[in-house]
């Protein structure tokens, strides 16, 4: 059975897709959770419409992206954090951390865009990948430096008078 795909599908294809499929798994299981449709030649045409209208909007998407990519990619984001001997950190640098630094740069990103293998747990630079969606991907700078050692100040002892 030929269906139209109205949505991503894992494992079958995306949006606007036209698959063969068994007619039992389009009956039971597609048709019923929205996610396809009959592939008739009116269905064909008003997806062949819908796919242009999102082509579209998809591709201003991709430019406003662009532009936040842009600013990235000229950032560079400095992490101070606690750290100990052989320049471990107390903690890690996450995503969140990035977020919020980020945002202080009047960057706005999904904190799921930034892309960590792992925490980062020591000192030193390194660059992050911000997958912004769309195709569009940045590398962001991060330089992580341990936080001054703040030294006990020594009470002054008042000199005795005469």
């Amino acid at each position: 059975m030929k269906v139209i795909l109205k949505e991503d599908v894992v494992n079958l294809g995306h949006l606007g897709d036209v698959k063969e499929v068994a007619p039992g798994y389009a009956r039971n299981f597609l048709i019923p959770r929205g996610l396809v449709i009959a592939a008739t030649q009116k269905n064909l045409a008003q997806v062949e419409h819908e796919r242009r209208l999102i082509e579209g909007k998809l591709s201003q998407r991709r430019e406003a992206v662009s532009g936040v990519a842009a600013q990235i990619n000229g950032t560079t984001v400095s992490m101070t954090v606690k750290a100990g001997e052989d320049n471990k950190l107390f903690g890690s640098v996450t995503a969140k951390d990035l977020i919020s630094a980020l945002g202080e740069q009047g960057i706005e990103v999904d904190r799921h865009a930034i892309v960590l293998d792992h925490p980062i747990k020591s000192l030193g630079d390194v660059e992050v990948k911000v997958d912004l969606g769309h195709g569009v991907n940045a590398q962001l700078k991060v330089s992580v430096v341990a936080e001054a050692a703040e030294v006990p100040e020594t009470p002054e002892v008042a000199e005795p008078e005469g």
